[in-house]
């Protein structure tokens, strides 16, 4: 009698989380993107705080069933927070190496917290004074961390106020500054780059109010404020962690294809505190944001 072959040598094996194989057009995609939390308080009694997270994910339209190794270069140690199931080897924490066996559409591959964080991107001074005749004295200035690119999609900084706006006297240094549509807050559009070679932007304003207070958050109040950075940088991330096609290998799939990479460095929450403000609100620092 002759024996029953061997079906493992005959037939790949197929993920439980891969019902069928991929027909058509065949792509490989990453997107890493990490997120900044950071809120500085210019304050001997409270801390600031700085938290950077990450994520990785992955869409790989390829056909059969293939094993996909991915090295992650980084000098910075990564603190894994998850992981997806198709992730196959348990040392990828000390080899830097991810090997998963790819399901079908774009996935979490991976979730992950700086353990050593460098200096902050954006440092800030922010001061506000509401003086005897009701007008508020700004001044903010922010400074660019050198190891940072001075090349943004966009940098923008809010501050709002528990007043309404009656009209402002800007003296800023670059950029455009106006009131926001609720007419409660200021909104200063750096642009694209911190001109200059000292990295430096500033904005003294004047703002006169109109004497009604309105409803708005709670915690701001008068000289209890603070100035909201919104940035984001493409092909760049503070873990050092970039991809390309020297970082990947595929087995069990013989097509030529091209993987392609986006890589982001983004704020979540960048709060800067006014000085001369009474703080009334604290950030976790182990908040992972979702």
């Amino acid at each position: 009698m002759r024996p029953y072959p061997q079906t493992e040598n005959i037939i790949e094996r197929q993920p439980a989380w891969k019902p069928h194989s991929f027909k058509g057009r065949q792509k490989l995609e990453f997107i890493i993107t990490e997120t900044i939390v950071a809120v500085q308080y210019d304050s001997e009694n409270i801390e600031n705080v700085y938290q950077i997270n990450g994520e990785i994910k992955c869409r790989a339209d390829l056909e059969g069933f293939p094993e996909i190794t991915l090295k992650l270069p980084t000098s910075n140690p990564l603190n894994i927070i998850q992981t997806h199931s198709a992730i196959t080897n348990p040392d990828f924490n000390t080899s830097k190496k991810l090997v998963f066996s790819p399901p079908l559409s774009s996935f979490h591959l991976l979730t992950y917290s700086l353990l050593s964080i460098p200096d902050i991107p954006i440092r800030g001074y922010f001061q506000m004074h509401i003086n005897e005749s009701g007008q508020a004295q700004v001044l903010l200035q922010l400074k660019l961390n050198t190891d940072i690119p001075n090349n943004f999609q966009y940098c923008r900084i809010s501050i709002p106020f528990s007043r309404e706006i009656a009209s402002i006297v800007p003296t800023h240094s670059e950029g455009n500054v106006k009131v926001n549509e609720e007419n409660d807050g200021l909104v200063w559009d750096i642009g694209q780059r911190f001109v200059g070679r000292r990295r430096e932007a500033s904005l003294p304003v004047i703002v006169n109010f109109i004497d009604a207070e309105i409803t708005g958050d709670p915690f701001i109040v008068d000289s209890n404020c603070c100035a909201k950075i919104e940035f984001r940088i493409l092909d760049y991330t503070i873990s050092g962690i970039k991809l390309d096609e020297k970082c990947i290998s595929v087995a069990r799939n013989s097509s030529s294809f091209t993987p392609k990479f986006e890589t982001s460095c983004q704020t979540f929450e960048y709060l800067i505190w006014n000085s001369w403000g009474d703080v009334k609100y604290s950030r976790d620092p182990f908040y992972i944001p979702e």
